[in-house]
């Protein structure tokens, strides 16, 4: 086999039955912008040299994060090809030592969220308003967020039902009261089956960095994310005392050592530290009525 042939059998019998989507699109970018040029090349052709060369250099030129998931890609994709005794050759990324990445710890902190309440606030896409108050709120990533259905929203009894995560496995989400109004407010103005309906082949919204970039220019907020909020939710459960497992659970997030007790987590504990989470989060945002009863997000186009 050659590489691109190689890449296309992984694609096809490995990757596309068991990743989602962003995973499987992400792997065809990532080898089509920085692998491919050895694609036409047999298996055995492709050097360990030439390899630890493209991870340094993509290091410096596209950051350390890039080059890794490269070599990470490479090594995953010869080591199934063994496994599955379509080569039985050496792995030409095994060895090369990968970049020291720096974990990121970025959330909205408690005197960045008035300014940042009041620019989402300012923002005239209602449909870039919702997806962010609703990705603070949820704590959901980015792509679920976005492929976000009506069909997966239970009203009465506030949860959201992710059918496919990064897990491979559906999550249910309780749905804090801000976020529940947000929706129900959302639904009485489109007929779409998407909350952030698009004309693109999706039918959804796909990146909205230029309405995210609008709302921390305006607010004057920096190093901040699309991501962070997700991270935002988790943060502040913690400050307010919320067990790993619960936030864990909360965020849709698996570990071995934690998955056989909050596997039989019930949503209550959950519910309840992310509402007091979101609270925290208003009410350090300057907004009212942040009981759990009562409406807590009324967020009107400025004029």
């Amino acid at each position: 086999l050659t590489l691109d042939e190689a890449f296309s059998l992984y694609m096809e019998k490995y990757v596309r039955e068991r990743r989602a989507v962003r995973t499987i699109d992400e792997y065809a970018r990532t080898y089509k912008l920085h692998a491919s040029q050895f694609g036409k090349r047999k298996l055995s052709a492709v050097s360990f040299k030439e390899l630890d060369r493209l991870h340094g250099t993509l290091g410096q030129t596209k950051g350390k994060y890039v080059a890794n998931r490269v070599i990470g890609l490479i090594r995953g994709l010869y080591n199934w090809l063994e496994m599955k005794r379509h080569y039985s050759g050496e792995n030409p990324a095994w060895g090369i030592e990968k970049f020291k990445e720096k974990s990121r710890d970025r959330f909205l902190q408690a005197d960045e969220l008035p300014r940042f309440f009041d620019s989402v606030a300012q923002e005239e896409n209602h449909a870039v308003r919702d997806y962010v108050l609703l990705s603070l709120l949820t704590g959901a990533r980015k792509q679920n967020m976005l492929a976000m259905r009506w069909d997966e929203i239970d009203f009465q009894n506030e949860t959201w039902r992710i059918p496919n995560t990064k897990n491979q496995e559906p999550v249910t989400v309780p749905l804090v009261p801000a976020a529940i109004e947000i929706l129900r407010e959302s639904q009485t103005k489109q007929e779409s089956e998407w909350v952030f309906p698009s004309f693109g082949k999706t039918g959804y919204m796909t990146d909205p960095k230029k309405g995210w970039k609008r709302i921390i220019d305006r607010a004057g907020i920096e190093n901040l994310r699309i991501h962070d909020l997700r991270r935002s939710m988790g943060s502040w459960q913690a400050m307010n005392q919320t067990s790993l497992i619960v936030i864990a659970k909360s965020l849709g997030q698996k570990s071995t050592q934690a998955a056989a007790v909050y596997s039989r987590l019930s949503l209550d504990p959950v519910r309840e530290s992310m509402e007091q989470a979101a609270r925290s989060m208003l009410e350090h945002g300057g907004q009212k009525n942040a009981a759990p009863s009562e409406k807590v997000v009324s967020l009107k186009v400025k004029k």
